[in-house]
């Protein structure tokens, strides 16, 4: 009988050490073959190779299983913590959803307007949560004809909301020409409270124009009067950038006439030009401005002016003419006057 061959020549190659079943088929054939053969122990032929072997693969494969169950889980604990909103949105939009197209865009129109409703409510502030955190020089109890004007306008601050708080004709008329407002505040009182005392003492109302606040009287009107006559010179107002911070207080039209000379008119061609001039007759009855503003535009400074003195602009060729606004009557006299 001839002697058995060498491991290495027993029907080939031993297969790969991951594929357990042709390992055992591989052992067992050379077995049956050649039974009185010794069995290699670094040759997968022995029964320890081939134990070593099932160990090992049912080892990774417990691995596998683990591993896919803890990933299960850890998809579900996300998955609960979503919305059903979230949820049904996920499952329209998974590859191969068994969810409709038009149900599935539906969905996913749904959802941006949702999040663009929800976006919107948080970013918009009302203009009275702006005005609660401004406060008022420390012991003010009453507004009056001293001190109406310039507590408002220095308590006012730059925000996000509100502009520019524009203190307009008919107000100023009520304390400083009719002085019969008078308003008292309560304790470390803010610039909400005080808006709140006159519209509650007084015949001073509080309007929010966005981006101004307008703190009016009759007969002041609430939008500004502005005409456009030539849009080149309109167009070219916005390439213009207006002061920052705006402060004024009982200004009157020479001091603005200059401002806006500065901000508008252009120091090589000398134009758009401000009319009337500073020293102007047409300008005597112009009401002086008591504003407060910050990071106005162009378009946004000459609105507040407008109102703030109670005038109306006609934007023209190379100008800008400013007359008395005739939409606004004349004062009410007060009930003492004859």
């Amino acid at each position: 009988m001839s002697a058995p061959p060498h491991c290495s020549e027993r029907a080939g190659a031993p297969p790969s050490k991951r594929d357990v079943h042709a390992a055992a088929a591989w052992s067992a054939r050379n077995a049956r073959e050649f039974p009185d053969a010794p069995v290699a122990r670094d040759r997968l032929c022995g029964l320890k190779s081939l134990c070593d072997i099932v160990a090992a693969d049912v080892r990774r494969r417990t691995a596998h299983a683990q591993n896919a169950k803890q990933s299960a889980s850890s998809r579900r604990r996300l998955h609960r913590h979503d919305g059903w909103f979230t949820q049904a949105l996920k499952a329209a939009l998974r590859p191969h959803s068994a969810i409709p197209p038009r149900l599935a865009a539906a969905l996913t129109l749904a959802f941006l307007l949702l999040a663009t409703l929800t976006f919107s409510t948080r970013a918009a502030e009302p203009w009275e949560t702006a005005l609660a955190r401004m406060p008022l020089a420390t012991g003010t109890r009453e507004l009056n004809g001293t001190n109406f004007g310039p507590t408002l306008l220095d308590a006012f601050q730059s925000n996000a909301v509100v502009k520019a708080l524009v203190l307009m004709p008919g107000a100023i008329d009520e304390f400083y020409f009719f002085r019969r407002a008078r308003a008292q505040l309560p304790s470390a009182p803010t610039l909400l409270d005080a808006v709140r005392a006159l519209e509650n003492q007084t015949r001073i109302r509080a309007a929010f124009r966005p981006p101004c606040l307008l703190l009016h009287a009759p007969p002041d009107p609430l939008t500004p009067a502005i005409r456009v006559t030539d849009e080149a010179t309109a167009d070219r107002l916005h390439t213009r950038r207006f002061p920052d911070p705006l402060n004024f207080f009982d200004r009157d039209w020479p001091r603005l006439q200059s401002l806006l000379t500065r901000t508008f008119t252009s120091i090589w061609s000398g134009y758009p030009e401000i009319v009337p001039a500073a020293q102007s007759p047409d300008s005597w009855h112009f009401y002086r401005a008591s504003i407060r503003a910050w990071n106005l535009t162009p378009r946004e400074g000459l609105e507040a002016l407008t109102l703030a003195t109670r005038t109306a602009v006609t934007i023209e060729k190379r100008r800008l003419v400013f007359e008395c606004d005739p939409r606004a009557a004349a004062p009410a006299a007060p009930p003492n006057c004859p």
